[in-house]
């Protein structure tokens, strides 16, 4: 209902546009009829597939312990995830790592260190790196599993077993046959392979960055 309105009103003529449409006149304004150009800043193509990237991130504590042989991971939603890089990072431990992540698809996060430094993609722990997964069907899952209507054994898939459960009180709850067909949708349309890691653009600078001058023209001209 809240997308058909927003269409309409961005499709309707309106008197104060002169006539126009919302999208047409922003078309005219982009193209610089009557007036200069609007130059409207561009997502970099590294970002363009990886667009959590523009969410704000969610703070994570790096866990391990050196001295038992427990290497380094995060804990997110209730998940382990680590990499190789994280996994040797033993100066990591007990520092937060900013995390960004794809509501649609958990097994994979994108982390930094709390300089800003890009790791390589953390990667969810056990069966949960296997399937693409949404964070309300995590949810979904965890919520199950806390109010003991759901159980599931090391190594086996949590999203099979929470599957099983809805299947089972389909036929006698509206919201259990509504969640049946939601996870039946989302792994249709799921993907099929993790999204590929962006590689920074540039390293962060370990030495003395010495200023340069700007030069900055007087007054303003259109």
């Amino acid at each position: 209902m809240l997308d058909a309105t927003v269409w309409n009103y961005h499709g309707t003529p309106h008197s104060s546009l002169g006539g126009l449409t919302p999208l047409e006149r922003m078309s005219q304004q982009l193209d610089g009829v009557g007036r200069s150009p609007t130059r409207l800043r561009r997502v970099p193509e590294a970002l363009r597939n990886r667009l959590e990237l523009l969410h704000d991130p969610a703070f994570c504590l790096v866990h391990g312990n050196v001295g038992r042989g427990e290497r380094p991971y995060i804990s997110f939603l209730h998940v382990r995830y680590t990499s190789e890089q994280l996994a040797r990072s033993s100066n990591l431990i007990g520092k937060q790592l900013r995390v960004y992540f794809d509501a649609k698809d958990l097994r994979t996060l994108r982390a930094f260190t709390e300089e800003g430094q890009p790791l390589q993609d953390l990667l969810a722990s056990g069966p949960w790196r296997h399937e693409a997964h949404s964070l309300r069907l995590r949810q979904e899952v965890f919520k199950a599993k806390r109010n003991k209507q759901l159980e599931f054994a090391a190594g086996e898939s949590p999203i099979d077993a929470f599957v099983k459960l809805r299947r089972a009180k389909a036929p006698q709850s509206r919201k259990a046959a509504s969640d049946l067909a939601s996870i039946q949708r989302e792994r249709r349309d799921a993907p099929k392979s993790p999204p590929s890691p962006v590689e920074p653009s540039a390293q962060l600078a370990t030495g003395v960055v010495k200023g340069k001058k700007l030069r900055i023209a007087r007054g303003f001209a259109r």
